[in-house]
């Protein structure tokens, strides 16, 4: 049996994912969320989370 949260796994983040956070950033529908996408990046790959490129 796989588990989900087994620290073996490696986390993926996507460059499409950034953009999805810019783009609800522009037009407002993040309000309470500050950071900027280098601090959400930089904070993911801190975690060791894997970048996936487009």
């Amino acid at each position: 049996m796989v588990e989900i949260q087994s620290v073996k796994n490696t986390v993926f983040f996507s460059q499409i994912s950034l953009y999805e956070i810019a783009i609800k950033q522009k037009i407002g529908k993040l309000p309470s969320f500050s950071s900027s996408l280098n601090e959400v990046y930089d904070q993911a790959l801190q975690a060791d989370f894997s970048f996936l490129s487009i």
